[in-house]
This record gives C-alpha cells, sequence and structure tokens, in this order.
C-alpha cells in the first residue's frame, strides 16, 4: 500500500480496493460521464470537476457481491474560484457586478476561512485542499446538496473512477455535515496543523484571483443618491469609473490642498510654486495625519 506521506493531511489512499467508502473522491472519467449522461445529464456538465460519495461506508460495504444500499448517491465539486462569487454574494453587500461594500470584506475573509475549516454547514460545503492524487489541480468544493443517486448497478464503474479518499477523521466530518448532526465531530483543523500563515495565503489569494473590488459603502450610497444612478445596473468597468470619478480625496490629501492655498494667500511671493508643491506633496506622504483621523474618527 502507497505511503499517506505525500498526501495533504486530509486524505489517504484507499486501504480496500474492492469497496467503496463514504468520502471517495470520483474523478469525472468517460466512463462515468457516460452514465450520469444517460440518467441526469445535468451532471455531465464540464463545470463539475469531479465528484464526492455521499452514502455511509457501512451501507456500501460488499457481501456475496452487493452492498447493502440500492444507490450510490455521489454530489459534485466545483472550482473555488469559480464559484466564490456567487457565494459571496450570500454573504457581502454587493454594490454591482464583481465590486461590494469595502466594509463587508472580512465577512468574505471569514466566510472562506469557514470553508477551508469545513465549518460552513449553512450552505453544505466540502473544502478539498489541491493535490494530484485526487486530480484536482486547485482548491475545490464538493456542494453536498447538489447530488445525484445512481443504481448499485453501476458499483464497480464508480470504483474504478475513484481516485483516494478522505481519512477517517475527515471522513466524520463529512458524515457529520451530511447527517445535520449538531455536535461538532473534532477533526484537525489548520490552527492545530501550525497552518493559520497558510490559510491566510489562500483566503487572499482566492479573493484576489477572482479580481473582485471592494469600495467604500457611504461613496456608492451617496453616489446612487446625488446621481441617480442604480450601480447594480452597471457592468464592473462601469461602476469602478463611477466610483473613481466620484470617490473623495483622501483626508491627507485634502489637508495638504488646503495648506498650500492657505500658504499662497498669506505669503503670496515668498515661496516659488515648486516649494509650495513639494509642501503639498510632504503633507500627502505624512502618514501621522491618516492616524491622527482615524484616532479621532473613533472617538
Amino acid at each position: 500500500m502507497e505511503s499517506n506521506s505525500s498526501l495533504h493531511w486530509t486524505y489517504e489512499y484507499n486501504q480496500d480496493d474492492t469497496d467503496l467508502f463514504q468520502g471517495d473522491i470520483l474523478v469525472p472519467d468517460e466512463n462515468l460521464i457516460s452514465i450520469l449522461s444517460n440518467v441526469h445529464s445535468c451532471f455531465a456538465d464540464t463545470k463539475y470537476i469531479g465528484f464526492m460519495v455521499l452514502t455511509q461506508s457501512c451501507d456500501l460495504v460488499r457481501r456475496k457481491g452487493k452492498c447493502k444500499s440500492k444507490y450510490i448517491n455521489i454530489c459534485v465539486i466545483r472550482s473555488l474560484y469559480e464559484v466564490l462569487e456567487s457565494l459571496l454574494d450570500r454573504f457581502c453587500k454587493k454594490i454591482g457586478e464583481r465590486v461590494y461594500t469595502k466594509e463587508s470584506k472580512n465577512e468574505a475573509r471569514q466566510l472562506i476561512r469557514r470553508i477551508l475549516n469545513q465549518n460552513e454547514e449553512r450552505i453544505g460545503l466540502f473544502y478539498l485542499y489541491p493535490d494530484p492524487e485526487i486530480k484536482i489541480s486547485e482548491h475545490a468544493v464538493a456542494f453536498l446538496r447538489v447530488n445525484v443517486a445512481l443504481k448499485a448497478d453501476h458499483y464497480d464503474l464508480l470504483l474504478s473512477s475513484r481516485t483516494i479518499s478522505l481519512n477517517s477523521e475527515f471522513r466524520s466530518r463529512l458524515g457529520w455535515l451530511i447527517g445535520h448532526i449538531y455536535s461538532r465531530v473534532a477533526t484537525v483543523d489548520w490552527i492545530e496543523k501550525d497552518q493559520s500563515k497558510r490559510m491566510g495565503e489562500i483566503v487572499e489569494d482566492l479573493l484576489k484571483k477572482n479580481q473582485l473590488n471592494w469600495k467604500p459603502e457611504a461613496v456608492a450610497d451617496k453616489i446612487e443618491k446625488e446621481l441617480s444612478l442604480n450601480l447594480s445596473d452597471k457592468n464592473t468597468e462601469e461602476i469602478l469609473n463611477i466610483i473613481k470619478d466620484n470617490e473623495p480625496e483622501k483626508f491627507s490629501n485634502e489637508i495638504a490642498k488646503i495648506a498650500k492655498q492657505t500658504i499662497q494667500e498669506i505669503a503670496p511671493e515668498e515661496l516659488s510654486e515648486d516649494k509650495l508643491q513639494k509642501i503639498e506633496n510632504s503633507i500627502k506622504n505624512n502618514s501621522s495625519i491618516s492616524k491622527l483621523f482615524k484616532f479621532h474618527k473613533k472617538l
């Protein structure tokens, strides 16, 4: 049997080549797609990069060539990059296409962290770390609520489509999510594995690669009110251009302009335009002004 040392710590090689297990990951090969096309054609869509077995392991053990269950349930696996925006729509306040309020960005980070730690049971997601052994090269999620029942007659075909499995701890977690049990199964999480830094990198990577934009809610509200615009009707580029044209100056920039104007009024001939510009730029880049503004804003 192959060693699990090269695998991500949520997976293991199958100890039994003759039976399926809950948590087995299936590759959408030609044979599996052929069955899905005939039985449930919508599940043969190429957006599904894999499938996961949901039926309990005890019902999949074959005795005298047959398993207890008459049907085997499998759910779809999707790229997390591809579905992230639709997931964020449920938790973050959206301004328009691919643009969300800056204030809700933390909600996005929290959602992704819940997904990575297998704690997003409300939607019914199970996170899968990319690994060449499971034939999935990107961050992915199994949608536990999007599943299909195939007759147990297809058992051997499903077995031949299997790559590897979740390890015993994460099979237990999967079973808990499927069964809607309210007591948490103790599975190893990223913090216990000293992977909190890696989790943070994945969170930021997912947000960055999806090219999402985060803008202040107050600015969007002001634009819609004063210009009588509905930003949700615009595409991403239009929204960003409108916000850019109407976004207020940074506080330090405003102070710099006022300071320059004041000096010009008090001593119009004492300083050259070049020196006035240097003063303005110096104030703009002074981080103490921004910190002072944030401090007083909290008072």
